[in-house]
């Protein structure tokens, strides 16, 4: 409240005295009703702020709002694994020849496991009607499924996802060039990561997605030895590993 009442001029420490005296005076010939009185100083009467409160979304809530939006391009990932740009019409193909790895071969034993704990996680959605719906580990995708990425880290750091086909050759996925390093990832908040794949062709086997977590950002050789290390994360703090269960077509 301002010091001083525009519409009267009169003093604020004053103005319960006025109440007073205005009251006592009036009661003698009538019943003044308060608001009437309230009403010479409305102006002056300023509500406190109400503070906004902020909007939460689950992850099913925010992958249901991703529904009716589009998707971002992408470039540079697996053979198997198609991005669809809004603003395009054709299905571009995510295949790098720069960045195959052949030579790594095949997942080491070790790998087959997910390691990092609940504090690091890597899920992802498949749009199918009428709503997208969160896909698990080792279950089944199909020809024309659309996929998203979240991934959170409780520590928070930063994350560089590469995929690995059924014959072994791997790709980076986000980043998506060879040449760039981890993305930040912020710490105990979910990372949607941009855009949507299709799958699409026939598999011959499963296929993999492998989360690096990590403190500082890595390049995609780097992740890669860590990837590729039998008893070792490397410069992998945490890694999540996620199976696309494939249909083998003959």
């Amino acid at each position: 409240m301002s010091e001083r009442i525009e519409n009267g001029g009169q003093d604020v420490r004053d103005f319960d005295q006025l109440l007073v005296d205005f009251y006592q005076h009036e009661r003698q010939l009538q019943d003044v009703p308060l608001e009437r009185m309230l009403k010479k100083v409305q102006p002056e009467l300023v509500p406190p702020p109400v503070e906004k409160k902020k909007e939460t979304f689950s992850w099913r809530e925010l992958f249901s709002r991703w529904s009716v939006g589009g998707s971002f391009a992408l470039a540079g990932v697996a053979c198997v694994l198609l991005l669809m740009p809004q603003w395009s019409s054709q299905i571009k193909s995510l295949f790098s020849p720069q960045a195959i790895h052949p030579t790594l071969g095949q997942a080491s034993p070790n790998q087959l496991r997910t390691r990092g704990g609940e504090d690091a996680e890597l899920s992802i959605y498949v749009k199918r009607a009428p709503q997208p719906r969160e896909l698990r580990s080792g279950h089944p995708v199909f020809s024309g499924d659309r996929l998203r990425l979240l991934a959170r880290w409780q520590e928070g750091g930063f994350l560089f996802i590469v995929h690995r086909d059924a014959r072994g050759v791997w790709n980076p996925l986000y980043p998506e060039s060879p040449r760039s390093k981890s993305l930040p990832i912020p710490a105990e908040k979910v990372l949607a990561l941009p855009g949507s794949l299709e799958v699409t062709d026939p598999s011959s086997g499963d296929e993999e997605l492998f989360g690096c977590f990590s403190r500082r950002p890595l390049s995609y050789d780097v992740v890669l030895k860590g990837l590729a290390a039998p008893r070792s994360q490397g410069a992998c703090k945490k890694i999540v590993r996620f199976v696309l269960r494939r249909k083998v077509e003959q």
